[in-house]
């Protein structure tokens, strides 16, 4: 059933958009680890953090009802009053910082500072089931000037851009392949120069584009993205979470003669601790590093990403859990503040998280990007080398366990192949941190006889015979 919602509705809230020479200094991170700056007793999850690109003062937060603004990094909060509910995005223009956006049931718009608030989704068919499932706005003033949404229904939906940050809205239509018709659940824009806007569907592709819609390129993935919840997308990379636990990883590269192409989609494990990942979250290290950061129900963790390191970056290119000083470890969301990490001068000098409601507590706490170098938990025993073991039992049937030892974090491909070269099966093909792991290969239909299973990585690659006996 159609929505039957006054086109504008005006809210009011005493305060106007200021930001103080000295904004950066409010937000003061605690040595010992993250630090609460409010919201404890909210009384629910917060869903959503975006904190002004040019003052880590001014933050807004999203519970399921109520959306709460702070100019004074948590000194204060203040509740903004928009007649909506179900809110799970907001977002601070990065092209025009004074222009916030949130998402409930209907999409908001302020553009002074939250003065006063109208609904700008007129323009977006949103007829029976249909809703705005996500939002894609420039995360700085590198990015595209446009903004994004996807709508989503419960067999179909559609993608819609806007020039003026929500005034007017224009449909994307892909004609030739019809690719737009289903669902919208995911999208993101890259940080960064390459503006690629990614989008997910309830088909189960990923596509992309890099001129606004106007081509649209289909990721081909190695294992369908069953229940995708997020994109996160930077430097020709994006990252995207399915399920409780699946990450996996594309990179887009260009080449101006035959256009864009993929390289090949890599999961990355997730360390076992972690039953259910909630988000993902990318960011920058001023000029030594790009990360990935993980939010889940035991904690933060982060990740390098290896292709994005800069030369002066000595940092892990594992899974590591960063900090210690929150009332609990089931972390919601995650951000950073400023979001300028579109160049290699860019960086993130605060992260915010925002908790899970449990046992009435919940909340949003600050920590300082530099003591995630100082204040890293996690193991720190790794092997000394790529070594790829003898199977065993060998001669086997028709089961046997194949253990290997990687040094770093790396894509790794363990594969099984009959003497003429024939690959015969992928045991593992991912993106690992360094540890030592074993996988099983079941021979079940195979016929006796030897066969080579090898290990590669992009700097290491080995070969070793197996004996089948049946």
């Amino acid at each position: 059933m159609a929505r039957q919602i006054p086109t504008v509705v005006l809210m009011t809230l005493t305060f106007f958009l200021m930001v103080p020479d000295d904004a950066l200094a409010q937000c003061e991170a605690d040595s010992a680890g993250w630090r609460s700056i409010g919201l404890e007793n909210a009384g629910e999850s917060i869903n959503d953090i975006a904190v002004h690109p040019d003052s880590s003062g001014h933050i807004l937060a999203a519970t399921s009802s109520t959306v709460y603004w702070t100019e004074n990094c948590g000194d204060s909060w203040s509740k903004i009053s928009i007649m909506d509910s179900s809110f799970s995005q907001v977002e601070i223009n990065g092209s025009a910082p004074d222009t916030m956006l949130v998402l409930g049931n209907r999409l908001f718009r302020s553009m002074n500072g939250g003065d006063s608030w109208s609904a700008v989704d007129q323009g977006i068919s949103l007829t029976g089931k249909h809703r705005i499932c996500d939002l894609a706005v420039p995360a700085d003033s590198s990015s595209w000037d446009y903004i994004y949404a996807g709508v989503c229904g419960s067999s179909s939906g559609a993608l819609y851009r806007s020039e003026d940050i929500g005034g007017s809205w224009v449909q994307i239509q892909d004609t030739a392949e019809q690719r737009l018709q289903s669902s919208v659940t995911q999208l993101d824009l890259e940080r960064g120069t390459t503006r690629h806007l990614y989008i997910g569907t309830d088909s189960s592709s990923l596509l992309y584009t890099a001129d606004a819609g106007t081509s649209w390129y289909e990721v081909e993935m190695d294992t369908g993205m069953t229940g995708l919840r997020q994109i996160e997308g930077s430097n020709h990379h994006a990252f995207l979470l399915s399920g409780d636990r699946v990450i996996q990883s594309v990179q887009v590269s260009h080449d101006r003669n035959n256009g864009y192409s993929t390289d090949t989609v890599m999961t990355m494990s997730v360390p076992e601790t972690v039953t259910k990942v909630n988000e993902l979250s990318y960011g920058a290290f001023y000029n030594c590093g790009q990360y990935l950061h993980m939010s889940t129900d035991n904690g933060i963790y982060r990740q390098a990403v290896l292709i994005l390191t800069h030369p002066c970056f000595e940092g892990p290119t594992e899974w590591v859990k960063t900090g210690t000083g929150l009332s609990h470890e089931n972390i919601n969301t995650h951000a950073f503040a400023p979001k300028r990490i579109g160049d290699h001068g860019g960086s993130n000098p605060y992260s915010f998280v925002g908790l899970q409601n449990k046992e009435g507590q919940s909340g949003v706490y600050i920590r300082a990007t530099t003591q995630e170098f100082t204040a890293i938990e996690g193991p720190s025993d790794r092997p000394a080398q790529f070594t790829l073991q003898q199977n065993y039992p060998n001669p086997f049937n028709p089961t046997t366990k194949i253990e290997y030892h990687l040094r770093s974090a790396t894509k790794v491909t363990l594969a099984v192949y009959n003497l003429l070269g024939q690959r015969i099966k992928v045991l593992e093909k991912a993106t690992k941190p360094a540890g030592t792991y074993t996988a099983t290969f079941k021979a079940g239909g195979l016929s006796s006889g030897i066969y080579i299973y090898k290990l590669q990585t992009p700097s290491y690659s080995q070969s070793r015979k197996m004996l089948l006996l049946k």
